[in-house]
Formats: structure tokens, sequence, C-alpha cells
């Protein structure tokens, strides 16, 4: 695969003559006669097949025209080309894991020269099986870690293929143990042992106010639909109240085990469960990855390309649906934004959001976003029908999100058409129209923490939610 070469120059003590070099052998060889010096370039691009008949012998003749001549005799040896083998590991580092579970991944190892026999060592913690074989080399790490694994954390594994010939590949990989931490009972989100008001403040700080998540960020799923928002504020507090069902199982597609996490352990677990009569899912949901309303291997080939192939994200499932959308029982919402009023005096531009709904409505969530490069975003204003309720609102670069509702579930805004919050908004240019600002999400629940389906118009455009 290499390419020779090399010049050959031919003198002659009589400057009158004409040199000529002739070549006999391999390779490309370009030599113009002339006068002392004369020179000839030489040049030859091998290939692995080349190896087959080396050492290979080029003969280079000088005549100088008088019948005088000089031979000269080059041995090329063409050795075989030893490629360095490729070490890779399935899937890839880094390695983070928890107290007492179980690691596992696959070292594999590839050679372009397919007779070298490879060899792959481990150093560090774990158990390491693999056999010499030619390419592909394979070999299974397995390590189960002690909640007491998290004192030395992290560790550095060294894994080094050899081809035999001199050649190796090395990865260095990091385990990090965290210490495990069990989930809280479902609706315990501040982890203080009991489920109170203070867990209901917990969840609405975290949606509306960027306080802290719920550990893990999934348990904060209340109603077990797979989504956090306000439906399971109003969830938990009827459930605190006594006025609705417990809290149930929170929902993270993927996550078989239940503990907030994603990851090869969940793997292991689902093969248990489908495979070996293990322990069933506590939430089916997070199980139905495919989305196809059951449990079955499919979902565990889903998982699996998830993970280690870069397949497409699992989905919410639907194996325990939750009830229909409030459209079902004829309850409906229609949420407008269609005019604004300029306060000349203060140069602040007013938005009124009205909205239509057949039912009483005890929780409102928007997010509207805006052109932050045309104006400047103020605080809302609950309106006459909604003074009664807690006002949430968070500003972030390109969006508000707005959140409505009693903690108590007393105060409800009543059915009818009219404003619910007032948008106020100061224009950097001078200008404003309404093209600035769009409603991105509108959910309304019932009493009962349902969604109602809703319909939003902003100018001319309709929107369904």
């Amino acid at each position: 695969g290499e390419t020779v070469e090399f010049i050959v120059v031919a003198t002659d003590d009589d400057p009158s003559d004409i040199l000529t070099i002739l070549k006999y052998g391999v390779g490309d060889f370009n030599a113009p006669p002339g006068t002392s010096p004369d020179t000839g370039f030489f040049s030859w691009v091998t290939t692995d097949d080349d190896t087959v008949n080396s050492p290979y012998v080029d003969t280079f003749i000088v005549d100088d025209g008088t019948g005088l001549a000089d031979t000269g005799y080059v041995t090329i040896i063409v050795n075989p080309y030893y490629h360095n083998p490729i070490l890779s590991l399935v899937p890839s580092p880094p390695y983070n894991i928890k107290g007492g579970d179980t690691l596992e991944f696959i070292a594999i190892a590839t050679d372009p020269d397919p007779d070298d026999t490879l060899t792959i060592e481990k150093y560090g913690i774990g158990d390491f099986t693999t056999t010499p074989s030619t390419a592909p080399c394979s070999g299974f790490f397995f390590w189960a870690s002690s909640l007491n694994d998290t004192l030395n954390s992290p560790y550095t594994d060294t894994f080094i293929v050899d081809d035999g010939s001199g050649w190796a590949d090395t990865q260095i990989v990091t385990i990090v143990v965290f210490p495990y931490v069990p989930p809280p009972p479902d609706g315990d989100l501040n982890h203080d042992g009991i489920i109170d008001l203070s867990d209901v403040m917990y969840l609405a700080n975290y949606i509306f106010k960027e306080g802290p998540a719920p550990s893990p960020p999934a348990a904060g799923d209340v109603n077990g639909d797979c989504f956090v928002t306000i439906g399971d504020i109003i969830y938990l507090a009827n459930s605190y109240f006594g006025l609705g069902p417990p809290p149930r199982p929170w929902c993270l597609p993927g996550d078989v085990n239940h503990d907030g996490y994603v990851n090869i352990p969940d793997v292991i677990y689902f093969i248990d469960y489908l495979l070996t009569n293990g322990d069933e899912p506590i939430s089916k949901n997070s199980t139905d990855v495919d989305a196809d309303c059951k449990i079955s291997v499919s979902d565990l080939v889903y998982l699996i390309n998830f993970l280690f192939r870069g397949g497409p994200i699992p989905q919410p499932g639907c194996v325990n649906p939750l009830p229909p959308l409030a459209k079902a029982r004829g309850e409906f919402a229609e949420i407008n934004l269609n005019n604004f009023i300029s306060v000349p005096s203060s140069g602040i531009i007013e938005v009124p959001i009205n909205a239509n709904f057949n039912v009483p409505v005890a929780g409102v969530q928007l997010e509207i976003g805006f052109d932050r490069k045309k104006v400047e975003v103020l605080n809302p204003v609950l309106s006459s029908r909604t003074k009664n309720l807690t006002l949430y609102h968070n500003t972030k670069q390109d969006y508000q999100l707005i959140g409505m509702f009693d903690i108590n579930v007393k105060n409800l805004i009543q059915p009818g058409d009219g404003t619910i919050i007032t948008l106020r908004f100061k224009p950097k240019s001078g200008s404003f129209d309404l093209s600035q600002i769009k409603i991105r999400e509108a959910i309304l629940v019932d009493r009962s923490a349902n969604e109602l389906e809703v319909t939003f118009k902003q100018g001319n455009k309709d929107f369904i939610k």
C-alpha cells in the first residue's frame, strides 16, 4: 500500500556524451536522455497483493552511446501492512449507575487484517469474559455494584485489544457510582414522608417558577399520563382533600423498573419480566414504549434499539389509559387572542385573553411566545373572572409561562365567556401588532383534573389542541 520513490543519477567524465538510462522490472521510470549528469525518477505504488512475490529486483542500465555502460540493481521488499485493531464499547461510555445497580456492556474489536487473532484484556473492576478470535472479537463486561461502591467512586477500567503483530488499541472508561436514593411514594414530591399541600406547592413552583425538580423529575407526573402539567397540580390537590383518587404511578417512557431513569437496568428488568416471570412493571404506560397499548417483545426490541442503536425515543404508553378528554362529556373551551389595548400614558400594550367554556375550570396553563427583539414582556394581570386564583408566571427567553389555580380547589373559573388574564407588553420599536406574540399552548382542566379539548384563536387563525 505504500509508494516507493527514488532518483537514479548517471554521470560521465565525457561531458558531450548523451546518456540514456533504462529500467527493467516493476514500477514506473521517467528518464529523458541527456548529458551528464542525467537523472531519472522511479515511482511504484504497491498494493497488498504485492507482498506475495516479494522481493523484487529492478535493473538500471546507463549507456553513453559509445558502447560504454554501467549497471545497478535495486532490491525492493514489500512487507505485509498491518492495520491497527479498533476497540469500541456498546453502549458507549460514560457509565453512570446507582449503588446496587448492575452495569453491563460489550467490548467489540475489529481489524482490517482478517487473519489477525485479536485478544481483549481488561484491567479494573468487574468481570470480563472473552475468547481470542479473528475479527470481530467481542467480550462481555458485567459488574453488580453494591451500596458501598459509592465510597471509592469513580472507577477506571482499561480495555486493550492486541492483534499479535505489535499493534493495539486502548479504551479507558470511567464508571461513576451515585448513592441510591429510593423514589418517594407517588405524590410525596418533597420527600418529607407525607403527602400534603406542601407537595402541591412544590409541584407548582417546579412547573411555573423554576423551583427544584422532584426526584426523579418524572415523579411530578402525579396523574400518570407521562406529562407534568397543571393537571397534575389539580389532581394532587384533589387527592389530598379527598376529592379525587390517590396519585397514580408516575410515567417515564422506557423506565421499566420505575427508578426515574431510562438505562440498561430497564432492559434487564424487562427481560426478567417477559422471559423469567420477574416482577411486573409498576407503570405499564412507561413500559409500552411503542405505544401500541400492550406490553410485548416488540417493546423490548424498541427499547434496546433506543439505548444501543440510536433508535426513536420511547413513547407514552396506553396500556392503562386515563379517562378520556372532557370533550366526551360535552365539555369544551375556546381561547381567543384577537385584540389589544394601547395605554398611551405608559406606552404599555394590554392584550386580553378571552376564554369561553361550559364547565367550571380549576386550572389554566398558558405558554405565550413572543419576539424579544420587538417587545419587552411585563407581568400579566388577573381578570375579574380569575381574581380569586393564585397567579404564577415565569418569563423565559422567548416565551412566558402562566399558571392560574386555587391550591385548595375551592375557587373555580365559572362557565361563560370573558377575559381570564391580561398580557402586558412594551414595544421596543414604538409599534405593536398581534403577530409579535403567539399562543403556543393552552391547557385547561376541570374540577376533576381532566383536560378539556381546547380551541384557541388568534386573529383569523384557529388552532386545535
